[in-house]
C-alpha cells in the first residue's frame, strides 16, 4: 500500500512538472531554450483592438499655446481629460529668458484647459513651459505618462511674428495708426489702439531679432508603470499613441515569443 501511495504521487509530480513546463517559460528562451513553443496560440499581431484584454486612457495634454493678441498674455493647456482636482501652479515650469512675470492659474472643467495668465508682458526671448507629470492626475488617480513640453516665444513689436522687428511690423502698424487693434495689429502695448505709444515700443526695438531655439529634447517613453496584471497575465504592452497603456488577453498561454 505504501508503495502505491508513492508510486501515484510520483506520477502526479510528473503530471504536475510537465503542466508548469508547458505553461511557463522558466529560463530565458523556454525550457528547451530554443525560443518555440509547442502547445496553446500565441498572439503575432497587435493593434489598439486586437489581442487586447483591456486598456485605461491616461491623462494628457492635447493642446498648447501662447495668446497674445490681446492682454494679459495668458498660456493655454487643454488635457484629454479631466485633471482639474489635481492641478495647481506648482504642476507649471516656465524658464527661459530672465524676468518672466508672475502667473496665476485657472482651470475650466468644461473643456479641460487650465490657463496661466501673466501679470505683465513677458520679455523677449524664447521659452519653454513644462507640466510635471508627478502633479497630474484624472479623477480616478491615473497620472500623466510624461511631462509635457511646449517651446514658445515672444518679441514685443514684432507684429509678423517672425522673430524680428523690422519694416514690416512698421508697415503694420502705419496702417492701422489710431485704430482699434491687437498686437498683431500694432498694439504693441496692449491698450486697444495702435497708437503713437506703439510705435516708440517699435522704434525701441527695430532690427532687433532672437535666434530660432534648438529643438526639443525627445521625450522618454512614458515612466507610468502599467496597472497590475490579473492572474496569468504574461503580455503587456505600451500603445504607442501615448494615452493608452494596454495589457494583451490573459486567456492566451503564459510563455512568450522570442524577438
Amino acid at each position: 500500500m505504501l508503495f502505491r501511495r508513492i508510486l501515484l504521487a510520483g506520477a502526479a509530480g510528473v503530471s504536475l512538472g510537465s503542466f508548469v513546463l508547458a505553461a511557463d517559460w522558466p529560463t530565458f528562451r523556454g525550457a528547451d531554450g530554443t525560443g518555440a513553443v509547442s502547445t496553446g496560440k500565441l498572439p503575432v499581431e497587435w493593434s489598439a483592438e486586437q489581442n487586447v484584454a483591456w486598456k485605461v486612457a491616461v491623462p494628457g495634454v492635447a493642446t498648447s499655446a501662447l495668446l497674445f493678441e490681446t492682454g494679459p498674455q495668458r498660456l493655454t493647456f487643454r488635457f484629454g481629460q479631466d485633471v482639474g482636482a489635481s492641478l495647481s501652479a506648482a504642476d507649471f515650469q516656465i524658464t527661459g529668458a530672465s524676468g518672466i512675470p508672475a502667473h496665476t492659474m485657472s482651470y475650466d472643467g468644461v473643456t479641460n484647459t487650465a490657463t496661466l495668465s501673466f501679470a505683465n508682458r513677458l520679455p523677449d526671448g524664447n521659452f519653454t513651459a513644462r507640466v510635471v507629470a508627478a502633479g497630474v492626475s484624472n479623477a480616478v488617480g491615473t497620472a500623466m505618462a510624461a511631462d509635457h513640453l511646449f517651446n514658445f516665444f515672444f518679441v514685443n513689436a514684432d507684429a509678423t511674428r517672425d522673430r524680428k522687428v523690422d519694416i514690416s511690423d512698421f508697415a503694420i502698424l502705419a496702417s492701422r495708426f489710431n485704430f482699434p487693434g491687437t498686437f498683431t495689429q500694432g498694439d504693441f502695448n496692449y491698450d486697444g489702439v495702435t497708437a503713437i505709444g506703439d510705435f516708440a515700443i517699435l522704434a525701441g526695438r527695430f532690427n532687433t531679432m532672437i535666434p530660432t531655439p534648438s529643438p526639443l529634447p525627445r521625450q522618454a517613453a512614458p515612466g507610468m508603470p502599467a496597472p497590475a496584471a490579473k492572474p496569468g497575465s504574461s503580455f503587456a504592452s505600451s500603445f504607442r499613441g501615448g494615452t493608452m497603456i494596454e495589457l494583451i488577453d490573459e486567456s492566451l498561454p503564459s510563455p512568450a515569443i522570442a524577438v
